[in-house]
């Protein structure tokens, strides 16, 4: 008549623990390095135009592949920035993208997004 009283949780082992952050950082490092690589096979990345673009070649560099190509239109793009004298322009959003280069992310939080997904980051509420 009467269920009995739920067991309680099984707490895991502080070593547990760490084989399983392990575990789960040396799958994750795998996974994004196999999509990074289906990215950088493509000639552009999702979404359209600049975004996708750059996309792909943080991509790129990130694995240091087609290095060349990547640093190239990078180049393109903050040429094209400098001549189009963007500070007269109106502000760009994910919402409203516009057509110049860098519209996604302003380039130091590229540059800080990029460092936290390096191999040997170490992204840790505890240290």
């Amino acid at each position: 008549m009467f269920a009995a009283p739920p067991a309680a949780p099984i707490q895991p082992t502080p070593s547990e623990l760490a084989a399983l952050v392990a575990s789960t950082h040396a799958t994750s490092l795998q996974l994004r390095e196999q999509s990074l690589r289906k990215t950088i096979a493509r000639a552009n990345a999702w979404p359209e135009g600049i975004w996708g673009d750059n996309l792909w070649c943080l991509s790129a560099l990130y694995l240091n592949e087609k290095t060349e190509e990547a640093n190239a239109r990078l180049l393109k793009q903050a040429s094209d920035l400098l001549r189009s004298h963007s500070a007269d322009l109106p502000a760009t959003s994910p919402e409203n993208p516009g057509k110049l280069p860098w519209t996604f992310f302003p380039s130091p939080t590229t540059s800080a997004f990029s460092l936290c997904f390096m191999p040997k980051a170490r992204i840790s509420a505890v240290d």
